[in-house]
C-alpha cells in the first residue's frame, strides 16, 4: 500500500479467505475482489471504511466453473472447491446486502468468459438483490470506485456516449440485460438490432 500510495495509484486484493479479507481492509486496499469467506465483522470493518474499500464479490464464477471447468483444463480438486466455496461466497453476499454495504460488481474475466458479465447481476438478484440496485452497482459506483466518476457511470453531459439499450425493462426483469440490442460506444452506434426489431 505504502507503494501505491506513493504513486498514487490503488489497490484491487484478490482475496477468499477471511484472513486475507480482513488483512486488505486493515492495510486500506481499494478493493476486496471476491471475498469468498466474507463475514460480520469483516462487513463491520468495511462499514468502519466509509466508501474507501469496497466488496467487489464474483459469484457468477461458481457457475461458470462447474459448466465449463473439466473443458478448460480446471482441476477436479478446484471444481469440487468452487462448489464448496459457492454456498459460502452467495452467504457472505446476503450478508453485505443486508448491512446495507456499497457492493462494486466484479467480471474476474479470466474465468467469466468475456459478454457474460451481466449474469453476475442476475446472480444477484437471485440473492436478494433489487434490479435498480444492480444497475446502480454496475454503472455509478463502479465508476466511483475507479475514481472515475467524472467521466462514466451516469448519462450526463460531459461523460463518454458509452450506452446500451435492450428491448425489455430490466427493473421488471434483470434478465434483459443480457440481451444487448443496441450499443454506442464513444457517441458512435456499433450495434443496432432495435431498429430492425422496431421497424426503423
Amino acid at each position: 500500500m505504502t507503494e501505491a500510495n506513493r504513486w498514487g495509484r490503488q489497490v484491487a486484493v484478490h482475496a477468499h479467505g477471511i484472513g486475507g479479507i480482513k488483512t486488505s481492509i486493515r492495510a486500506g486496499v481499494r478493493t476486496i475482489d471476491h471475498g469468498s469467506y466474507l463475514d460480520d465483522e469483516a462487513i463491520v470493518m468495511l462499514q468502519a471504511m466509509s466508501r474507501k474499500t469496497f466488496y467487489v464479490p464474483t459469484l457468477y464464477t461458481s457457475k461458470v466453473i462447474e459448466r465449463e471447468g473439466r473443458k478448460n483444463g480446471i482441476p477436479e480438486s478446484e471444481i469440487q472447491r468452487s462448489r464448496a466455496i459457492s454456498g459460502i461466497k452467495d452467504l457472505g453476499f446476503k450478508r453485505a446486502l443486508a448491512a446495507g454495504l456499497p457492493i462494486g460488481v466484479g467480471s474476474d474475466s479470466a474465468v467469466i468468459p468475456h459478454g457474460e458479465n451481466a449474469q453476475e447481476l442476475l446472480c444477484r438478484a437471485e440473492l436478494g438483490e433489487s434490479p435498480t440496485a444492480a444497475i446502480v452497482s454496475i454503472t455509478s459506483l463502479n465508476a466511483e470506485i475507479m475514481g472515475w466518476s467524472d467521466r462514466i457511470g451516469a448519462v450526463e453531459p460531459g461523460k463518454f456516449a458509452d450506452l446500451i439499450a435492450v428491448a425489455g425493462d430490466p427493473l421488471k426483469d434483470i434478465a434483459e440485460l443480457t440481451r444487448v440490442r443496441w450499443v454506442m460506444k464513444g457517441g458512435v452506434v456499433v450495434k443496432d438490432e432495435l431498429g430492425r426489431l422496431l421497424g426503423w
